[in-house]
């Protein structure tokens, strides 16, 4: 499995397990949900544990993340298949409360605006808030213009997110 993702590890994945995967969208092929469902398939467990940590304004994360996984996630027998783990890892650089971005000031917005609604959301309501959020990015919208709106993307929620 490295060989077809990539070298870059997070979190030390357990590349001896069928059912554990740790990736970058940045490693991925198109095709990646599609490879993915297949290996569960032909493996023994029901599902693959899949970790996927992205940074919200990277073009490749949110055409992955817009295209691919929106479609998988949509389509309830793959979507089965995948216990799917989304990670905002923003790629920060800095030290104490100053950092930056490598796509810039809205990205590290976003990234703190996912941290913050990752920690209040079941996973399965933070990957729809994600493919929501990535989409309206891909719009034309802004993290800090989508973070001054959230009701529509976190109904109940937007408040606790602001406030995280």
């Amino acid at each position: 499995l490295a060989q077809v993702f990539g070298s870059r590890q997070h979190s030390g994945p357990d590349w001896e397990s069928t059912s554990a995967v740790t990736v970058s969208a940045l490693a991925l092929s198109n095709s990646m949900a599609r490879l993915l469902g297949l290996l569960a398939l032909a493996s023994s467990v029901a599902a693959f544990d899949v970790t996927l940590y992205y940074e919200t304004n990277c073009p490749y994360c949110k055409g992955l993340i817009t295209d691919e996984l929106a479609r998988t996630l949509a389509d309830p027998a793959w979507a089965a298949l995948i216990n799917l783990n989304m990670i905002p890892y923003g790629n920060a650089m800095g030290s104490g409360a100053a950092c930056s971005c490598q796509h810039g000031p809205d990205e590290c917005k976003g990234n703190k605006i996912h941290a913050c609604a990752k920690k209040l959301m079941s996973q399965p309501d933070f990957n729809k808030f994600v493919v929501a959020f990535e989409q309206q990015l891909v719009a034309g919208q802004t993290s800090v213009a989508l973070g001054d709106n959230l009701a529509s993307l976190a109904p109940g929620q937007a408040a606790a997110i602001t406030a995280c």
